[in-house]
């Protein structure tokens, strides 16, 4: 059992609940930016008519794979499981609302929160994770996050929640890997974390 008793869990999206598709690089050519940047923040830089034309290109990649995921094993289970214990479970992603909306039909998974890229300032900001706990009533001492990607870590880690980095197993250890409380490669491993027996 966790040292911790988390009274709420926050997932990310892509990457962590689902098995993303989403073509970055793709992404990048037809917006125009540089390799290695990262998407959102570049086209935010971009002027007014060229970023509402680099938005709509990533909102576009971001509903198809929405619609195409399909879901890290024991996604749904785990999800269930947590707030059948009683825990607030939310989702934090940098995504669109109509994404999220779109996944949560398609795999049916309830939340008790969300949050999405329209909902204000995003990760790897502390802001997600705050307004979150704020929203829930749950300190983020009492509050643990999980993620694939530096951001997902960073947010929590700056927010006060306790981070930990879930990665596949047939990907080797990201280089951040570092940042995270815990490393998880099995979501079963990570409700065991929330104090969930799932084996």
């Amino acid at each position: 059992m966790p040292e911790t008793e988390f009274q709420h869990v926050i997932f990310d999206m892509d990457g962590t609940l689902t098995r993303s598709g989403l073509d970055f690089d793709l992404m990048r050519r037809e917006i125009g930016i540089e390799d290695g940047q990262s998407v959102w923040e570049a086209v935010q830089q971009l002027p007014p008519p060229a970023r509402e034309r680099a938005e709509a290109v990533v909102c576009r990649h971001e509903a198809r794979d929405a619609a195409m995921c399909e879901l890290q094993p024991y996604a749904a289970e785990v999800v269930r499981r947590l707030r059948a214990a009683g825990k607030v479970v939310s989702l934090m992603t940098r995504n669109s609302r109509v994404s999220v909306d779109v996944f949560i039909e398609r795999h049916d998974i309830a939340f008790d929160l969300t949050r999405a890229r329209c909902d204000g300032v995003v990760k790897p900001a502390p802001d997600p994770v705050l307004d979150l706990c704020a929203a829930a009533g749950v300190a983020p001492a009492s509050t643990i996050a999980i993620g694939d990607y530096k951001y997902d870590l960073e947010c929590a880690n700056r927010a006060g929640a306790v981070s930990v980095l879930y990665y596949e197993h047939e990907s080797p250890v990201p280089a951040w890997a570092a940042a995270a409380a815990h490393v998880v490669r099995d979501l079963r491993d990570f409700a065991e974390l929330c104090g969930v027996s799932m084996r």
